[in-house]
């Protein structure tokens, strides 16, 4: 069993996720215009943000590292990593209908 500090490494992928997040809201609340441009920069933002955060999940799983994290609370095993993955990949592809979806783009 690992203690919470040894387990944060575990989480890399989510940290990182969780503060461009923080940082993508509080930047939006110093945009000046919402036009095409910066509606094709924030898809592109999005994609290298999933990117970035799919290549740290791949680089930092070792399967050969099972068991229990935070002092027993949490299962770090295959099942949780291929269900990380999954969750990525339908971000990505959320990420692809919303750019080519005729609702969002009848908002620009």
């Amino acid at each position: 069993m690992l203690s919470n500090i040894e387990s944060l490494k575990f989480f890399l992928p989510e940290i990182f996720l969780s503060s461009l997040i923080l940082l993508v809201l509080i930047g939006s609340f110093f945009r000046k215009s919402s036009n095409n441009e910066n509606i094709q920069l924030n898809y592109l933002i999005g994609f290298l943000i999933l990117g970035i955060v799919l290549i740290i999940e791949l680089v930092t799983f070792d399967s050969s590292n099972k068991g229990y994290i935070f002092m027993g609370m949490l299962k770090n095993d295959s099942f949780a990593h291929i269900f990380k993955i999954i969750f990525l990949f339908s971000s990505i592809f959320l990420l692809f209908y919303s750019l080519i979806s005729e609702e969002t783009n009848k908002a620009m």
